[in-house]
């Protein structure tokens, strides 16, 4: 059954909860950011059947529950305060997690009225993982983390509907995205070498002309949701990074200059508070008596 609806209207927002919803076909949840295509992963234009577009299953996302709160207890990794703390739309319970992560293929029926078609896993991100502070996270869930789906027929869902998957798989009309086109795309994180990390980088990077003239204001909200946990959604270009590193050592040599300076100026003021300083002879010690002590313990002639 349905236990949880989950949208946000702006990327990167925390998640609101919802006791029901209105489901377009086409589009997903209304009033969530990927039904705006304002997600912070809408901007990108990677269906595996339609070149330079978005890939259908962006519309809305299932999870069965059950199995990320057993991924998170087995690794010991802090239950979620709330279930929208996940990202996903659609939070089920009583749906077995592996007949739903089986799903590719099949058509859910959410509710009396409500079809989607399952396109791919919805591999959990290094960004949410950030996000909600749980180190493991994604690494913990990955198997587990839901499916991302198309909105075949729209209609009202409500917390407590019944959910069922069908049995006929039609393989024929999955449109995976990446996790077609890309053999490392479903690859768990700790097993990726290197090579299918900078492979990835540069996929991304030849991705970034392209979708900075069809959706700049897209690029531009990935980019600052990325940054708000400290990571990049696009490598920089190689120009950039080692303009960054010119940069940061100029602002070192400048910092360095600036303290030299400023050690400078403030031993000549010493020495002219030195120099300006009222010359005392002292009564009770004459110049004949100061100078006919040892040299070890004479002291200064003004204190004489």
């Amino acid at each position: 059954m349905i236990e949880g609806i989950f949208v946000t209207p702006t990327a990167g927002e925390p998640m609101l909860e919802l006791q029901n919803a209105e489901v377009v076909a086409g589009r997903g949840i209304v009033g969530d950011r990927y039904f705006k295509r304002e997600g912070t992963y809408s901007v990108f234009r990677t269906s595996a059947k339609h070149p330079n577009k978005r890939e259908p299953g962006r519309h809305i996302t299932l999870v069965a529950v059950e199995g990320v709160e057993e991924a998170l207890l087995i690794n010991g990794i802090p239950r979620f305060k709330s279930l929208g703390e996940f990202r996903r739309n659609v939070v089920l319970r009583g749906v077995p997690v592996a007949k739903l992560q089986a799903g590719i293929g099949r058509e859910v029926r959410l509710g009396d009225e409500v079809v989607v078609f399952v396109h791919r896993w919805c591999v959990p991100c290094m960004y949410n993982e950030r996000k909600n502070a749980l180190d493991g996270l994604t690494e913990a869930t990955w198997d587990v983390a839901g499916v991302c789906c198309e909105v075949i027929r729209g209609g009202t869902i409500k917390v407590g509907d019944t959910v069922s998957i069908s049995d006929t798989v039609e393989l024929e009309r999955v449109d995976g995205g990446l996790a077609q086109t890309d053999p490392n795309f479903l690859v768990r994180p700790s097993q990726r070498t290197k090579a299918m990390v900078d492979a990835a980088r540069a996929r991304n990077s030849a991705m970034l002309q392209y979708l900075l003239k069809v959706d700049p204001a897209g690029v531009v909200r990935g980019i600052e949701s990325y940054e708000t946990v400290g990571l990049q959604l696009f490598p920089k270009h190689k120009r950039f990074r080692r303009g960054e590193a010119l940069e940061k050592r100029f602002c070192t040599m400048v910092g360095i200059f600036a303290g030299l300076l400023f050690f400078v100026l403030a031993m000549q003021r010493v020495q002219r508070l030195w120099d300006a300083r009222p010359m005392v002879t002292r009564a009770w010690m004459p110049d004949v008596v100061c100078d006919s002590l040892p040299v070890s313990f004479r002291v200064p002639r003004p204190f004489c």
